[in-house]
């Protein structure tokens, strides 16, 4: 069977569209309530009460092991037609994990080659220059059910991450792990 195949320049041989890509952070404890300002109780409440804000240490990350190939990646998938990316998002992790989650902010839009957005799928005949937005959320339940698209599904502390993760979510990833804690911004990439 044929995998899914990253590259990090533009390989001269094969055809190339661009598309869209969108992708989720599902970050367990993200949740900064020093960062709702002013919060408000029902806020405030599911900070505490749902465990959505936690210390760096305890936070974990929702990964899903690829049925294209052998890595893991942050959930996500392409819009359909009239969706927007946040309606995309919410649907790609129901659809991929049966969690539901809320987004939080758009985290990181990588569209350099250099960080794997070139792509070849194995139920495409051309390459696939992504554009990957990947948004920031917290799930707001908890009970995997893995799809078709998966070998696996599971939350990972930072500090265990599978060693195999696709190259736009290990930059995601390691980005998000270098801001924690260091205030807001989208990163560009």
């Amino acid at each position: 069977m044929a995998e899914l195949t990253f590259y990090n320049s533009v390989p001269s041989d094969l055809k190339i569209t661009t598309t869209f890509g969108i992708g989720c952070l599902v970050i367990k404890g993200c949740i900064d309530v020093y960062d709702i300002l002013p919060a408000t109780n029902t806020q405030f409440a599911q900070s505490y009460l749902k465990s959505a804000s936690l210390p760096k240490n305890e936070q974990e990350i929702l990964l899903e092991h690829r049925a294209d190939g052998d890595y893991w990646g942050t959930p996500g998938g392409r819009l359909e037609p009239g969706e927007n990316i946040v309606q995309c998002a919410i649907r790609e992790v129901k659809e991929e994990t049966n969690l539901d989650i809320d987004i939080i902010k758009v985290f990181s839009i990588i569209s350099d080659p250099q960080y794997g957005t070139i792509r070849k799928y194995p139920t495409d005949s051309a390459c696939k220059h992504m554009i990957d937005i990947l948004l920031l959320a917290h799930p707001t339940s908890f009970d995997i059910i893995k799809s078709e698209e998966s070998r696996d599904v599971k939350f990972f502390k930072f500090s265990d991450l599978p060693k195999n993760i696709t190259p736009p979510s290990s930059k995601a990833i390691k980005d998000y792990q270098a801001l924690l804690g260091h205030g807001e911004r989208t990163i560009l990439l």
